[in-house]
């Protein structure tokens, strides 16, 4: 093997103002090049220096690119299958072994794999061990007849005469299937019977008669097809057990793509796609128009995670993608600007190669990567999204680059990401390629000099961190967030000032120095975010209306340690929610409102995202220098500040020191909390040693227990009266029927109308 010619290695390559790391430059020689695939760790493409010569086979390990054979024509599919690739031209097959390429064409010289230039694939699972199964033409009536091949000339052979491809049919000549064993593929007998055949044992079989439209693949013990009038089918190998599933995928061809618990059924260009878990379940119609926009081209990309949909609408709209999380079943739609440019129909990891002649997009590490129109059809600019954000690889319109640069090709060598794009060039021109390698570092760099988060060429990876990417923030860098921005694991070794723009943390915070919001949020984004480290230096400014926003907090994740403060005052605070999960809502500021005795100087913000059904606990935290004169720690409660009156809601005693903890539990309803004394709660709480309420919580009876004739008024979390009993001196038995199980006030008048006592109380 020959390493290609003036070829050169740049490392840490400055490319277009911007910090990307070229990892192989083919030269200006290099006329046309496609991808076609990975095999063994290694990218193959196609690769000459004018349109009308031979092709040469190329590959790339990562490190370095090498011809590794040459064939006169270009490749037009290309098929792993046993112990090597077969390659596919116009009209020619060739096998390549990973050292030497072999032509398999010469036992005819009318041997052809397709016909007048037309592609036929060599795709989907069709070799068992090391015989690969594919349609030739008989070249003395010009139909197709079934081959099978090693590898060599010698074990190039025709296996069956029974079996012909003529009129339309001759479009499924990639529809060969291997189940159980076995050879599956749909063509006419010599009777004209057109149907579902398998070979085995040198014998073809008619399964069933039917206008078969494609061969999909095999999933969970059955192999899937779709067959006119365009329903989707599962066979075991039997006609009983060749069952149509009543789902009719319209006027248009189907793609099948699976994981190892799921397989997506999408449609090629109408918006819909279906789900099954396997032959035990009816398919579930997953998307339509309500979520995939439009009615043009639609592609999907699956791994075990995930799913990927694209859809686009054409030169002058937008494109838009949608995520599909399989361990939830939950579905993200995102626009995408510009025009989606999604042309292969096939994810690369479902084992099979295919070139459409078009650019290729990838699933990697559950990030999708694709192109994306920007200034027409001259113009293509990478992008990579993970359902919750997107971010550009490289903006040309932004670099007011006016000549030809397009994008594609995305592979995986090594875990590492890599893409081919032709360099800058007029026309068809010769220009020469780049292999491209992603290095996903998201280390804040700020090469750029002006201190923004949302500045792509200030991070290592020339591009913004996702919410899939971890992000770290060195010190002394000190950056400013004036968008949305987002990260997965982010490690803040200097403080980060939220200007504009909200940030968004999809793992763990951890905060090596502090972070001020401003009138913007801090959102934890998934199931299990947290802030870690967060002490009295090392915090959550909340120094304007912005708050720290925990999603989904359920009994499952438990307490939830949010280290906030104000700009002088380290007050933080830990929250749980055993009832509906819920986004709960924090912040701080210095001050309480109303509170005429002893208290914590300090209003703590908490508000739930869809108002009842939580069960929440609260601790609250303060430092010595905030408690006013008269506050006495061993007498202090939580307060809740409902409709103008401070109630004390259950709570603990108070613990540690700088800063001291107090937590209050069973809270049903958010709005400001506070600490402070029993006799800050706005009632004439001497008198409160003669009311006793009990039990609390109460199912039917509620006893109250008082020394003169009063009153007890019921409210509900708004503040709206539902109830009131005449209370006599000593012990009183009632049974509030018009209270509802839920949380109420309650307060006690005198005869004066005096408020003698007050509090909560839970109806079960």
């Amino acid at each position: 093997m020959k390493k290609i010619v003036l070829l050169v290695l740049i490392n840490l390559f400055s490319f277009f103002y911007a910090q990307y790391t070229v990892a192989w430059d083919f030269d200006s020689s290099v006329n046309d090049m496609k991808y076609l695939g990975v095999w063994n760790n290694k990218a193959y493409f196609t690769q000459t220096t004018s349109y009308s010569s031979p092709r040469n086979l190329v590959s790339y390990d990562g490190v370095t690119a090498q011809i590794v054979g040459t064939v006169p024509n270009e490749i037009k599919k290309i098929k792993r299958a046993g112990n090597g690739l077969y390659l596919q031209t116009s009209f020619d097959l060739y096998f390549f072994d990973g050292t030497n390429i072999n032509a398999l064409n010469t036992k005819s010289s009318s041997f052809k794999i397709g016909s007048n230039n037309t592609v036929y694939s060599l795709n989907n699972e069709s070799h068992i061990g090391n015989d690969f199964y594919f349609f030739r033409n008989d070249p003395n009536t010009s139909n197709y007849k079934l081959w099978k091949s090693s590898g060599t000339l010698a074990s190039t052979v025709q296996v069956d005469n029974t079996i012909t491809l003529t009129g339309n049919d001759t479009s499924g000549i990639d529809d060969i299937l291997a189940f159980n064993g076995e050879i599956y593929f749909h063509g006419d007998n010599a009777s004209g019977v057109h149907g579902l055949y398998k070979y085995s044992n040198n014998t073809v079989t008619l399964i069933k008669q039917m206008d078969i439209r494609r061969l999909g693949t095999v999933f969970k013990d059955k192999l899937y097809f779709q067959a006119n009038p365009y329903f989707i089918y599962q066979t075991d190998g039997t006609t009983a057990g060749t069952i149509s599933y009543g789902i009719s995928g319209g006027q248009e061809s189907v793609n099948f793509q699976k994981n190892s618990n799921s397989m997506l059924l999408s449609s090629v260009s109408g918006p819909y796609i279906y789900i099954t878990d396997g032959p035990q379940n009816t398919l579930r119609k997953l998307m339509d128009k309500t979520v995939v926009y439009g009615s043009s081209s639609v592609s999907a990309f699956i791994d075990d995670e995930y799913a990927y949909i694209t859809e686009s609408n054409g030169q002058s709209t937008p494109g838009f993608l949608s995520r599909i999380k399989f361990s939830d079943g939950s579905v993200s739609t995102m626009n995408v600007p510009g025009t989606m440019t999604v042309w292969n129909f096939t994810a690369e990891n479902d084992d099979i190669f295919n070139y459409n002649g078009n650019y290729h997009s990838k699933l990697h590490n559950g990030v999708f990567y694709a192109t994306y129109g920007t200034g027409g059809v001259n113009h293509s600019n990478p992008m990579r999204a993970d359902g919750v954000s997107m971010s550009v690889i490289h903006d040309y319109i932004a670099d007011n680059l006016t000549y030809s640069v397009l994008f594609g090709n995305f592979f995986s060598v090594n875990n590492q990401i890599y893409y081919l794009i032709n360099k800058p060039r007029f026309s068809f021109a010769n220009g020469g390629y780049y292999i491209y390698r992603f290095d996903q570092d998201f280390t804040f760099n700020n090469s750029v000099g002006n201190n923004n988060w949302n500045t792509p060429s200030n991070w290592n990876a020339g591009s913004l961190p996702l919410s899939s990417d971890n992000t770290i923030i060195p010190a002394s860098q000190n950056p400013q967030i004036t968008g949305n921005a987002f990260a997965n694991n982010l490690t803040v070794s200097s403080p980060i000032n939220l200007t504009s723009g909200n940030l968004n943390v999809a793992g763990n915070l951890n905060l090596g120095s502090s972070l001020t919001l401003n009138n913007n949020n801090l959102n934890l984004i998934a199931s299990n975010s947290q802030i870690t480290n967060g002490n009295s230096t090392n915090y959550i400014v909340t120094n304007g209306t912005g708050t720290v926003n925990v999603q989904n907090l359920n009994a499952a994740r438990g307490a939830v340690s949010l280290p906030i403060g104000t700009a002088n005052q380290y007050n933080p605070i830990k929250i749980s929610n055993s009832g509906t999960p819920d986004t709960f809502s924090a912040r701080v500021s210095e001050g309480i409102a109303n509170a005429p005795g002893g208290a914590v100087n300090a209003t703590w913000d908490i508000s739930e995202g869809t108002p009842g059904g939580s069960n929440a606990t609260i601790s609250l935290g303060w430092n010595a220098s905030q408690q006013n004169g008269t506050f006495n720690p061993n007498n202090a409660t939580v307060g809740h500040y409902v409709n103008g009156v401070w109630t004390a809601e259950n709570s603990g005693a108070v613990s540690g020191n700088n800063p001291y903890t107090i937590t209050g539990s069973g809270i049903s309803s958010f709005s400001p909390f506070a600490v402070m004394n029993l006799g800050a709660l706005g009632t004439a709480d001497s008198l409160k040693k003669n009311i006793s309420v009990y039990p609390n919580p109460f199912r039917d009876v509620l006893t109250v227990t008082a020394e003169e004739r009063s009153t007890v008024h019921f409210y509900d979390m708004s503040g709206k009266m539902v109830g009131s009993h005449a209370l006599v001196k000593g012990t009183n038995v009632l049974s509030p029927a018009a209270l509802k199980p839920g949380v109420y006030l309650y307060q006690v008048k005198n005869t004066s109308g005096t408020v003698i006592a007050s509090g909560k109380v839970i109806k079960k």
